[in-house]
């Protein structure tokens, strides 16, 4: 290799290992871990008929580390000292038409309570993220500075949400299901008229971070993406 030639190498694999390096920097979007809620809809069909399905959440550990992790321990089963909170056996209490279904309330369960494993509330991390798609999940909350365990998912983009909730992952897998439980009928104050309670859960920090691409992070459909747990 001449001179030349050599120059010109080392200029175009420097000029790659950049672009890489930008891009992994730039990447808020980063599924670090992945978890899953295993749900039921009770008589879905009529009396006895259940309808049995689960949600498939990737969350954005390195640009939401702190809600992460408590999304991640409570899904789980987070236990300290006499705290204990789980969204196993807990329910879908709220679903508002072509806006959001909400869960997550640890304590009451009925949309009053909530607790994180920093305490009762934990502070907002930095709004980097925007609420642009469906499936995007967000967490709930009464003000600034007020997050629990309780989170939203949501059924169409609603940027209006941006600097005053917190975007933490994105749904992967139930987007068929979502719709389901988005169309059952309500009451007046957005309560299900059935009964939707998370059977089981879990979460698992995947081993090879995955960054979701444009058209993934705007999908309102199933994700096929390869992430190993």
């Amino acid at each position: 290799m001449t001179t030349p030639e050599k120059y010109i190498f080392f200029v175009v694999v420097g000029f790659l290992c950049l672009c890489n390096v930008q891009a992994e920097v730039e990447c808020n979007h980063t599924v670090t871990h992945q978890a899953w809620f295993d749900i039921v809809i009770k008589d879905y069909d009529g009396p006895a008929e259940d309808l049995h399905d689960r949600f498939v959440f990737g969350l954005y550990g390195k640009t939401a580390p702190v809600t992460v992790l408590n999304f991640a321990k409570i899904s789980n089963g987070y236990k300290h000292r006499n705290t204990k909170l789980h969204y196993k056996n807990t329910k879908i209490h709220r679903v508002v038409v072509d806006f959001l279904i909400q869960m997550g309330d640890v304590t009451t369960g009925d949309g009053t309570g909530g607790k994180s494993i920093y305490g009762d509330t934990f502070d907002d991390e930095e709004f980097t993220l925007s609420h642009d798609s469906a499936g995007i999940i967000s967490m709930a909350n009464h003000g600034k500075n007020t997050n629990g365990s309780q989170f939203f998912l949501l059924l169409q983009k609603a940027r209006w949400l941006d600097g005053k909730h917190l975007v933490f992952g994105k749904l992967l897998k139930g987007y068929d299901f979502m719709r389901k439980i988005a169309a059952i009928k309500t009451d007046a104050s957005n309560s299900p008229t059935k009964r939707i309670k998370i059977v089981d859960c879990g979460s698992e920090e995947v081993t090879k971070p995955v960054c979701l691409t444009e058209s993934q992070r705007e999908a309102a459909t199933d994700i096929d993406i390869d992430i190993i747990v």
